[in-house]
């Protein structure tokens, strides 16, 4: 039964312990005599506590510490006080559909949009919190730097910080160095039966390693990741500009450094045809059509192939022909799957230039957090955008910074 929800486990990773933003917490203003009240999701919490075989529960992949270095008064103040902080925003939750059939770590929202995600996120930062949510700045980011300092000169602290999940799931990470050790305090925060938010989802975690680098990236390694889920959470808590961050939406969001070349190495309209692999197709056809390719990869039509491949590389149909496996009696290519890799470095734009051609010169660092790093490599890129949204890329030049770069799954 558990065998197949493995694959679950890197939601719940993503769920539970990607990037956030911060609130400080201050555990000697706790009393002992406090008596906290926190409405909790009671299916969760029974499943919780109860074996891990239903169909229903994932608890089972969700480490838990060895032991735990918060308190249990600590505990109790960062579920009061996320779910306080939730309820703060929770006007902006009054029109939701729950559905009440999807997946026990999930919100239950249908349909969260965008627009409602940032919403919380600002409402969020209006209350002083240091807030995250995906596609948008980190609210107060500059308010985590204190806790950062005071870890690098040995000095106990703690932080919290919370995320707007793209399903509207509010999160809160909460960051503890005491004694030479640190730890993270999961809370989540859902709609309950009633569409009032409740606590559902709790978890403390051993961290092995933290690193806030010179962009603004604080980047942290669990000593006990979930099966198959990468080991290491990342956010942004600097600024990115809004121009950059759309130009990183639009042209680099979805190109692999790990199955293929076309970011790896140096290249121009000239040489691009050697680079031409397997795992082009299927990532140019998600940017064109903004969803995965489903048909079979052994009979991919040539009206679609070359249409999407010629759209996105200075590529000719001969060069197709010539490189893939193609059926001139069917019309049809094929080629073999190459799958994403787990745990890819990815690229974000920071400067870029309009030239007077039309093309647009992209200056981007290739940020790694399985390696601690934010500027792993530069890449310089041309692209032409077209009116209808796609774009071609024309040539890129990489160097390597502070790692070298990654290796290649396909190799011709």
């Amino acid at each position: 039964m558990k065998r197949k929800y493995v694959v679950l486990s890197l939601i719940l990773a993503c769920l539970m312990l990607d990037g956030c933003s911060a609130k400080n917490i201050d555990s000697t203003n706790i009393s002992e005599d406090d008596e906290y009240e926190v409405p909790v999701d009671e299916e969760w919490d029974e499943n919780y506590k109860e074996s891990a075989d239903s169909e229903d529960d994932y608890s089972w992949m969700i480490p838990q510490a060895d032991h735990d270095i918060f308190t249990e008064e600590e505990k109790k103040k960062i579920e009061t006080d996320t779910l306080q902080t939730a309820t703060e925003v929770w006007g902006l939750y009054e029109n939701i559909t729950i559905d009440g059939s999807l997946p026990s770590f999930s919100s239950g929202i249908v349909d969260f949009t965008k627009q409602q995600r940032i919403s919380v996120l600002e409402a969020l930062g209006e209350l002083g919190v240091i807030a995250t949510t995906n596609d948008a700045n980190t609210q107060n980011g500059e308010k985590f730097i204190p806790f950062y300092d005071d870890y690098l000169n040995g000095k106990s602290g703690m932080v919290t910080i919370y995320k707007v999940y793209d399903d509207g799931l509010i999160g809160s990470i909460t960051f503890l160095y005491r004694d030479g050790e640190i730890q993270s305090y999961y809370v989540g925060v859902k709609p309950g039966t009633n569409g009032e938010p409740c606590v559902s989802g709790k978890n403390v975690q051993e961290i092995a390693s933290v690193k806030y680098t010179p962009k603004g990236y604080f980047i942290y390694e669990d000593k006990n990741p979930m099966l198959h889920a990468s080991s290491y959470g990342y956010f942004r808590l600097s600024p990115m500009s809004d121009e950059c961050r759309s130009l990183t939406d639009r042209f680099l969001k979805n190109l692999e450094f790990q199955k293929y070349k076309l970011m790896v190495c140096d290249w121009d309209e000239e040489t691009v045809h050697e680079l031409l692999a397997p795992g082009m197709f299927e990532d140019f056809y998600y940017i064109k059509f903004g969803d995965a390719y489903r048909d079979s990869f052994d009979s991919i039509p040539e009206d679609l192939f070359e249409e999407v491949m010629t759209t996105y590389l200075p590529v000719t149909v001969s060069d197709l022909r010539k490189t893939y496996e193609y059926d001139e009696t069917t019309g049809t290519y094929s080629q073999e799957t190459v799958y994403n890799s787990p745990y890819p470095p990815f690229l974000e734009v920071t400067d870029y230039k309009y030239n007077a051609d039309g093309t647009i010169t992209l200056y981007a660092d290739g940020v790694w957090p399985e390696y601690n790093s934010d500027h792993a490599f530069t890449n310089e890129i041309v692209v032409k955008p077209f009116e209808d949204g796609s774009f071609r890329l024309l040539s890129n030049d990489v160097t390597e910074q502070e790692l070298r770069l990654p290796p290649v799954a396909y190799s011709q």
